[in-house]
């Protein structure tokens, strides 16, 4: 499954990338680098060496977050702000694939018993230096380890900064992953509420797609569909991805009637051609590529989709991807 996420993600090899964005502590880093990350792609390795840095006492809370996420990266499964769709493959597919991943990766330490309460702590002292990424990595880590703790901090940075849109899209993503791991639960109308807030179209999808994975209420559904219409009767707004993922979820939920129904509400939103054209696209459900995704820059694969978040940025040359932090947010600006 790995193997295949990773193709999925990065469009590259698992060939480990040197080049940091951001500080990662030593004993994190010099822990991490000797391990093969080929062998890594097989998951019950995976699992072995994460379950042996959790375990570790000589490793500080910081240390084993920092682990965590150079695990990801070795394997080509750290989140760069890029993803790359090969044809007839939506990033609803792959979000709901590493989702089942990281479940099962949750499952497979759930014998372990972590103190949740000292990632919550790296993940404060995260948020106050102004290190996204690290703060992301705890929260996810808490969602795989101690579910609680990881609803605890979910329920932090959803009331008290997403509302006001102040963390950078790297954090938001995190959060998205994390509430897919530890189970949306009372989260769920939260996540929801706070879509049409987000100014980031493909954190607003990623939030919907959360959402999504978990059966939700009726409420939240009909709550999505509000929201779709809304976009669709506010001037100068297009059909945008986070859309394209509510109807994605309606379909994986309620397909028949009530996919058709909604599909129709949101339809008749606006007399705009483009809207109506790129919701025609979904009359029978999702089309292959799920939502829509500007053209790719020049590359070597034909045919695939490139994503890019806000505030990354990626350079595209003969099939090999170079990301870089964009002008915008960065690991060194404070949330």
């Amino acid at each position: 499954m790995v193997t295949i996420l990773l193709l999925l993600l990065t469009g590259s090899t698992a060939a480990e990338r040197t080049d940091f964005s951001f500080e990662v502590t030593d004993a994190a880093l010099h822990r991490i680098a000797p391990l093969d990350g080929e062998a890594l792609l097989d998951d019950n390795k995976f699992v072995d060496a994460l379950r042996r840095i959790l375990r570790d006492e000589t490793l500080s809370p910081t240390d084993r977050v920092d682990a965590f996420y150079l695990l990801h990266r070795k394997i080509g499964l750290h989140f760069s702000g890029f993803v790359a769709l090969p044809p007839g493959v939506s990033y609803a597919d792959v979000f709901w694939e590493k989702a089942g991943l990281m479940n099962a990766y949750r499952e497979a330490l759930a014998d372990l018993e972590i103190d949740g309460d000292v990632l919550q702590v790296v993940a404060v002292e995260s948020f106050a230096a102004g290190h996204s990424t690290r703060l992301g990595s705890a929260v996810l880590l808490a969602a795989l380890v101690d579910p609680p703790e990881a609803h605890r901090l979910l329920k932090i940075l959803l009331d008290d900064r997403l509302s006001r849109a102040s963390v950078p899209p790297i954090v938001a993503h995190y959060v998205a992953w994390s509430a897919t791991v530890a189970g949306t639960l009372g989260h769920a109308e939260t996540m929801a509420e706070l879509v049409p807030m987000i100014p980031h179209e493909e954190v607003r999808e990623d939030f919907v797609l959360a959402v999504g994975y978990h059966n939700p209420g009726p409420e939240v559904l009909d709550g999505f569909v509000r929201f779709a219409v809304q976009s669709g009767e506010a001037p100068g707004i297009g059909f945008d991805q986070a859309i394209g993922a509510v109807l994605t979820v309606l379909h994986r939920h309620h397909g028949g009637d009530a996919y058709r129904e909604a599909w129709q509400r949101i339809r008749g939103a606006s007399g705009d051609d483009a809207w109506t054209v790129a919701v025609d696209a979904f009359r029978d459900g999702p089309p292959p590529r799920g939502a829509f995704s500007d053209p790719p820059p020049e590359s070597g694969s034909e045919g695939w989709i490139h994503k890019l978040w806000d505030g990354f940025e990626v350079t595209v040359r003969n099939e090999a991807d170079t990301i870089r932090w964009g002008d915008v947010f960065s690991d060194t600006t404070r949330p």
